[in-house]
């Protein structure tokens, strides 16, 4: 009979792209990154006719205000989930039912 081996499943480790001493940075966390970087690329090449500092300002907002989706867990759910979460909500009907009350009708 072949040796049967057991696979792990449910395993709750995160994939490592880059490991450097005590960094690591996970799949999630360099996908964040790159999409970071690329959306200030493309606001630096969309505000070539501002000044530079303007340009630098302009271009740094968007990838710091990106860059926490990628490292912060909020009751053990990413920052995207939650937005993500937060759209659904925002676009759900509100719906309200007006029923008479049992008490009122006696």
């Amino acid at each position: 009979m072949p040796k049967r081996y057991r696979v792990p499943r449910f395993s709750q480790v995160s994939l490592t792209v880059l490991e450097y001493g005590p960094v690591s940075i996970t799949v999630r966390q360099f996908t964040v990154i790159l999409l970071a970087v690329m959306t200030m690329f493309n606001l630096w090449r969309l505000f070539s006719f501002l000044p530079n500092i303007w340009r630098l300002c302009l271009t740094a907002l968007p990838g710091v205000l990106l860059l926490p989706f990628g490292w912060f867990l909020v009751a053990g759910h990413s920052l995207e989930s939650w937005l993500l979460i937060l759209l659904w909500y925002g676009f759900q009907p509100r719906v309200c039912v007006w029923r008479r009350d049992e008490s009122e009708q006696a």
